[in-house]
């Protein structure tokens, strides 16, 4: 194989596909073709993968030498303050806790501790129902995972696993997890006590349902407390005169892909424009969210909407483009790409608002994730008919 460079296989800010695949296997072909590129000149630079800034931590390097030996070891201490303050109930945090405790009685656990049972997973009938094949690796339970807004990605453990979503996710993507993992458990029970059987997507929306119910339980109950009246959604609210909002979102596929969606409304909340578009990508969501905020402002700068506000739900997003601080990682160089795009484009401005006022984009990649790219104009697509009436009604 000839001498090639990385810059080699870079062609006018995106990847050189023909060159990549004909240098690299399939799979290793795929990887490098969902890394986004910055859309700008940077020099090249070490980023530590492990945390959000980039940076080398001793203690995270030492993490991962003892990888190995920390699986066999039950006392996780760097994890438990972090696991206490997820917001999901006692009984999903007690759970977590006996698995890091290597205390759950899953099969292979009851079988070290002597008990005379068969080993195979009750529920796909093939693997050692160990607690990380149940609620991970089997093929139930990487439907589930696939079907939720996490995705699946391949870990050595449980312990692995929960180390990275404590230490990488955002806290609304922990609480999914934690309840995904409670759902997971309880459906495995019902198949070994009461022989009930479900499908994937009832398990993932149970866990999302039991999480909007206790987090709607927890409210009402300090709301009450306080004497106050129920907090109610947020709502849309159109722009001001002669003024436009640009609503996105994301959806991340199964293949690893992110469904990037955006819609342009004026002040009487019609809708002027809209795309939906899919991405090659790695399973990062917030890494998601800050490349669809990135191709927003690249739509709207061959638009005339001005002056307009970029609205998105990612309030890690807002925070990193408002903070005047800059790290080595990945999510950083995206940062960065939107500071320079937002500095062109004086007319553009950026707003965090809550998921249910952004029902809109949220609809168009929820209704559209099985679509490739597309675009419309003021005549919008029938599956966003009743998320624009109920802005308008409002």
């Amino acid at each position: 194989m000839p001498f090639v460079m990385v810059s080699d296989l870079i062609l006018n800010r995106t990847w050189n596909a023909e060159l990549i695949r004909t240098h690299f296997q399939q799979h290793d072909s795929d990887n490098i073709l969902r890394i986004p590129l910055s859309l700008r000149e940077c020099d090249d630079d070490w980023c530590w993968a492990l945390n959000r800034k980039g940076e080398y931590v001793v203690k995270e390097g030492y993490r991962v030498a003892m990888e190995d030996n920390l699986a066999a070891i039950s006392d996780h201490s760097f994890l438990w303050h972090l696991i206490w303050k997820v917001v999901v109930p006692a009984k999903v945090k007690l759970l977590i806790w006996r698995i890091l405790r290597n205390a759950l009685l899953c099969k292979h656990n009851l079988r070290v501790r002597h008990v005379d049972i068969d080993k195979c997973c009750p529920i796909c009938g093939v693997g050692l129902e160990t607690d990380f094949h149940v609620l991970y690796d089997c093929s139930f339970a990487k439907s589930c995972w696939l079907l939720s807004n996490l995705g699946w990605v391949s870990f050595s453990s449980l312990n692995t696993m929960l180390s990275y979503v404590l230490t990488s996710l955002s806290m609304s993507q922990r609480e999914e997890v934690f309840m995904l993992i409670w759902s997971l458990w309880t459906h495995r029970n019902d198949v070994v006590w009461n022989q009930i059987f479900q499908q994937p997507i009832y398990v993932v929306n149970r866990a999302r349902a039991g999480l909007e119910e206790w987090q709607l339980a927890r409210l009402h109950f300090r709301v009450s407390d306080s004497c106050t009246k129920p907090l109610a959604a947020a709502v849309w609210q159109p722009p001001p005169l002669g003024h436009y909002k640009c609503n996105i979102d994301i959806s991340v596929q199964t293949n690893g892909s992110y469904g990037l969606g955006m819609v342009v409304r004026n002040s009487l909340g019609y809708c002027c424009e809209g795309q939906h578009m899919v991405v090659p990508g790695l399973m990062d969501p917030l890494l998601g969210e800050v490349l669809c905020f990135r191709e927003a402002l690249s739509w709207l700068k061959s638009k005339n909407y001005f002056p307009v506000c970029v609205e998105t739900d990612c309030e890690l997003v807002v925070n990193a483009l408002n903070s005047p601080h800059s790290d080595s990682s990945y999510f950083e160089l995206m940062i960065n790409d939107c500071k320079a795009l937002l500095h062109e484009l004086q007319y553009v401005s950026f707003a965090f608002i809550r998921r249910s006022a952004n029902q809109v984009a949220h609809t168009i990649v929820r209704a559209a994730g099985s679509f490739s790219d597309f675009d419309w104009g003021i005549c919008h697509p029938l599956f966003l008919y009743d998320a624009l009436s109920f802005i308008l009604i409002i």
